[in-house]
């Protein structure tokens, strides 16, 4: 063998070797980085829960101060028996109850009226923000920021509202992303998937909580590249399936498993290599399951929802089935355009239309 020969099969025995070792390192470390992420993300949700039983606590106190220096009723007519005079004098007692009574009055207030568990004020507030988020992209900003000023009342304590913001800064992000760039859009889907988390630390059976830490968690990972947006898929799938079973008849859930399984598809083959070096079992889908649960969803909803009509279509195109996706692609292209949601699916019709219409 010549003295080439043997310097190239040493070069390559060196280059499998490193390969090997390179490939095993690199399933090592995931594996401890992703056990590390799962202990960091409890250490987070404890110290999260913490902070919003502290300030919970806080203002209670506050409540029960409130009630104890509360003037005292003044109260007219009383004969005083330690009236040296006879004469009718105004004195101040304690209300009947006294104290004891005023703390319960507090109290009894606060729940007096409740519309499906929530005192009857925050169903106002909360029934303006849900219709403001379903509008234009300024009254998603209002609602924003509307949501945003009751940060510090007793807005905090309810799962309802930390959704909603979560919910709400999303979309704000969006508009932002757009205004500002991606920069501020990912300062604000942070920030909304710590609101979701809160929402779910307060209330575990809250559908919405559960769909909007999918949807944040899901967006997060696009900034952290392909091994995390790999190791939150589950995550993900995990909470909208969650959030299926305690709501089955909201479309936006299904939708969403729909972009699960239609993402899963699409993967590349290199992201399916790291999965299966991640995962005993990787995660696999179907076009068929996604274009069921797009289908679901338009049930749920029909003829209304831009997005889902793209991808009822992106579907039909995986599929070959061309016409049913010129079909849906009209549909889709005849509503209004009205979110930023709307104007990016709007976008990616325009552009899949000439294309596949004959």
């Amino acid at each position: 063998m010549s003295h080439f020969m043997k310097d190239k099969t040493t070069l390559t025995i060196g280059i499998g070797a490193g390969v090997l070792i390179g490939a095993s390192g690199f399933v090592i470390y995931y594996k401890l980085k992703r056990k590390l992420d799962k202990e960091l993300s409890i250490v987070t949700d404890t110290v999260c829960n913490l902070k919003l039983e502290i300030h919970e606590l806080k203002e209670r106190l506050g409540e029960i101060e409130n009630a104890r220096t509360r003037p005292k009723r003044r109260v007219t007519g009383y004969y005083s028996v330690h009236a040296s005079s006879g004469e009718e004098e105004d004195v101040y007692e304690e209300p009947t109850g006294g104290e004891e009574y005023e703390q319960s009055e507090l109290f009894s207030a606060e729940t007096s009226t409740l519309v499906n568990g929530i005192p009857a004020p925050d169903v106002d507030l909360y029934s303006t923000v849900d219709k403001m988020l379903e509008g234009s992209d300024k009254e998603k900003e209002d609602a924003f920021n509307l949501l945003q000023e009751k940060k510090n009342s007793h807005f905090s304590h309810s799962a309802d509202y930390w959704w909603r913001l979560a919910k709400a800064s999303f979309f704000f992000g969006q508009i932002e992303g757009a205004r500002k760039g991606e920069e501020r859009k990912k300062e604000l889907v942070y920030e909304a998937r710590q609101h979701a988390q809160a929402a779910l630390i307060l209330d575990e059976n809250s559908a919405h909580a559960h769909q909007w830490y999918a949807i944040t968690l899901g967006t997060v990972a696009e900034y952290e590249g392909m091994q995390a947006k790999i190791n939150s898929g589950y995550d993900f799938k995990e909470h909208i399936e969650r959030a299926i079973q305690l709501s089955p008849t909201d479309p936006s859930p299904h939708h969403l498993l729909g972009r699960w399984c239609y993402s899963v598809y699409m993967l590349t083959w290199i992201e399916r290599k790291v999965a299966s070096t991640l995962f005993a079992t990787p995660p696999t889908a179907t076009i068929d399951e996604a274009l069921g649960h797009f289908i679901q969803a338009e049930e749920l909803n029909p003829g209304v929802w831009k997005e889902n009509m793209l991808y009822i279509a992106k579907s039909y195109i995986e599929k070959k089935d061309y016409d049913s996706a010129v079909m849906w692609l009209e549909k889709g292209s005849g509503l209004s355009t009205i979110s930023q949601d709307d104007k990016e699916a709007q976008k990616e019709i325009d552009g899949l239309l000439p294309k596949y219409r004959r």
